[in-house]
């Protein structure tokens, strides 16, 4: 199983373009933080990770390109 394997790596980190529910679920029940909605170069996703641009992603079904954005 990839979380289980990715696990037993260190890995404490994942950061993807997208990852379904079920397998954030694997990787956060292995205290594995998720990361996702990532796009483009992966040492830019890296450094705008570290930097806090960018931090893990809940998964939901909620549409948030309806333009609800406020502040």
């Amino acid at each position: 199983m990839v979380p289980q394997f990715i696990n037993e790596q260190g890995v404490n980190v994942m950061i993807a373009g997208g990852m379904g529910p079920r397998a954030i679920d694997m990787f956060t029940g292995l205290g594995i933080e998720v990361v996702s909605g990532a796009t483009g170069n992966a040492g830019n996703v890296l450094k705008a990770y570290l930097k806090g641009e960018i931090t893990g992603v809940e998964p939901c079904q909620h549409d948030h390109l309806g333009g609800h954005h406020h502040g």
